[in-house]
């Protein structure tokens, strides 16, 4: 906590935030919205190949657009701006590979299962 001190009588706090705690709600937004693309159509379409051609190529160009955008942080002067583009950057690369490389391959198994349990 750093305390600032902006006039003779009033004393202000002010709490520097670790970079996790805040790109935290970034990541977690961004991979819940790319499981729900997933789901929500792999609900939807009894072709789950078809799903997986359609969906990874949408998902990729929008993580990879934010991912750019946060990149573009690591490349200031400032410290904290700094750390926090990197801890995005690494988050949002992270939940990508997770959302296109092993999400859907856990969906096929699952409706694989779900078709062995029909027979």
């Amino acid at each position: 906590m750093i305390l600032l001190r902006l006039s003779r009588n009033k004393t202000y706090s002010v709490q520097i935030l670790d970079p996790l705690a805040q790109a935290f709600p970034i990541i977690l937004g961004t991979g819940i919205d790319s499981f729900i693309h997933f789901a929500q159509r792999f609900d939807e379409s009894a072709d789950h190949l078809l799903v997986i051609k359609e969906k990874v190529p949408a998902i990729l160009v929008a993580n990879l657009t934010s991912i750019v955008g946060f990149t573009g942080l690591i490349l200031t002067s400032l410290l904290g701006l700094q750390s926090f583009g990197w801890v995005t950057t690494i988050g949002l690369l992270v939940v990508t590979a997770v959302s296109v490389l092993i999400f859907p391959r856990s969906l096929l198994l699952e409706a694989r299962r779900n078709k062995k349990k029909e027979i």
